[in-house]
């Protein structure tokens, strides 16, 4: 964790602008269409029946999937950071390319975290840190879907209390942020970014790259 949290504020610093404005479209977008089927669920529900209910857990999926998609881009965003590659805004939308390996894998992914719950919270926690990384996997080494899992338990074989205690300080900067309102909200959520690419670049034993001129092409 001390190799992770060394190396965060200058990378950050230095991309500040492009992280908000990423973190920002994407709440943005999450918020609107949670609103959306906030509104829908009664009216659908409530007046088509069945059809109403399928219909609702369509716009659910596709909220879903839509939410999949922008976080990619993040992804995409700050692994191109961390690794001193080009980054730019539109890389938020270039999640296309990963989209059905991640869904199928987010499916996976909950629903184990979910057994995990069920279970008690201690296994849900271990299934999150456990596989947490999927995405990573799937955008930073072109990972198919059962190997993005399965990946994500290697690189964190011996890691988890270390990410357990970067959870705990991640948990600490977003109530920061709840303090300083809605501002100090998306800046934490966007240095949490560069926190977990970096914490996953270093599980994986690959390299942090500070100089641009060691460009050797995009994630993305």
């Amino acid at each position: 964790m001390g190799d992770v949290l060394s190396e965060l504020w200058r990378i950050f610093k230095d991309n500040i602008g492009l992280l908000l404005g990423a973190v920002v479209v994407t709440a943005v977008v999450s918020n609107v269409t949670d609103k959306f089927l906030e509104n829908a669920e009664v009216p659908l529900v409530g007046n088509l029946g069945i059809a109403g209910i399928l219909l609702y857990l369509g716009l659910a999926f596709g909220s879903l999937v839509l939410d999949i998609f922008l976080n990619l881009g993040l992804t995409i965003i700050a692994l191109n950071i961390v690794t001193g590659r080009p980054a730019s805004f539109g890389q938020l939308f270039a999640g296309g390319p990963f989209l059905f390996r991640s869904v199928v894998a987010t499916i996976i992914f909950l629903l184990l975290f979910l057994c995990g719950f069920v279970l008690l919270i201690v296994p849900a926690i271990i299934v999150l840190l456990m596989f947490g990384f999927f995405d990573y996997l799937i955008v930073d080494q072109n990972a198919g879907i059962i190997d993005s899992l399965t990946l994500s338990k290697t690189i964190t074989t011996g890691n988890k209390v270390a990410l357990f205690v970067l959870g705990l300080a991640a948990i600490g900067i977003i109530l920061l942020g709840l303090l300083a309102c809605l501002i100090g909200v998306i800046f934490s959520a966007a240095y949490l970014q560069i926190v977990a690419a970096v914490a996953y670049r270093k599980m994986a034993g690959l390299p942090i790259v500070l100089d641009r001129r060691s460009f050797t092409g995009p994630v993305a």
